[in-house]
């Protein structure tokens, strides 16, 4: 079992910080991890889930000098 980080849909039942009903914002969104005060961190994997919509998903590593590598994802790439 997998715990997995979703952008979560505005509006929904919330109790606490727990959503009664997950779901996913179909509208978009950005979900930003910055480990910039911590030790190196190496990306070894990223599983992407549900990934629909009608714009184009990118994953952007930025590492200690700044520079990045851009992933872009196609549209529909998981095909719910």
């Amino acid at each position: 079992m997998k715990n997995i980080l979703i952008l979560q849909q505005e509006n929904s039942d919330q109790v606490g910080n727990i959503f009664e009903d997950p779901d996913d914002e179909d509208g978009g969104g950005s979900i930003i991890f910055d480990f910039g005060q911590f030790e190196p961190v190496q990306m070894l994997s990223l599983d992407l889930i549900d990934i629909d919509g009608d714009g184009a998903l990118k994953v952007i590593l930025t590492d200690v000098e700044e520079s990045t590598r851009t992933y872009v994802v196609p549209d529909n790439w998981t095909k719910d």
